[in-house]
């Protein structure tokens, strides 16, 4: 079922990187996964996003692409934007992810990794 803000789960970009001095590794074959699956990433979602008061004056829609990392515990670490609509949006997008519960982490090799995540917030007004 779709929400008023819909969301686009983007496969991972696979690739090394590093965060905080340490590998993340690459490539994933299992992804992390937000808590009750992404039925319940979409209720998060449509529960919690505030369209900014601006914004919806404004009639600003869009996707802003959102970026993190999902640590070792499911933790998510170093929200970034990667595609900018405006900054109200932005800042709300990051304030969302921030929010969110800890994830189902990847366990590969017998060892939980960090993985990088990307999230497409997409913020449609319904009229």
């Amino acid at each position: 079922m779709k929400s008023i803000y819909s969301i686009f789960i983007v496969i991972v970009f696979l690739m090394i990187g590093t965060c905080f001095g340490q590998i993340i590794v690459c490539p994933i074959y299992q992804m992390p996964s937000f808590p009750g699956g992404d039925d319940s990433l979409n209720s998060y979602l449509r529960n919690n996003l505030k369209y900014p008061k601006e914004a919806l004056k404004d009639s600003v829609q869009g996707i802003v692409y959102t970026n993190f990392i999902v640590d070792e515990t499911g933790k998510i670490i170093d929200v970034k934007i990667l595609k900018s609509i405006r900054n109200d949006l932005d800042s709300e997008a990051i304030r969302v992810v921030c929010l969110m519960p800890d994830w189902k982490p990847v366990k590969q090799g017998g060892k939980y990794v960090k993985v990088s995540f990307n999230l497409p917030i997409k913020f449609t007004i319904n009229k």
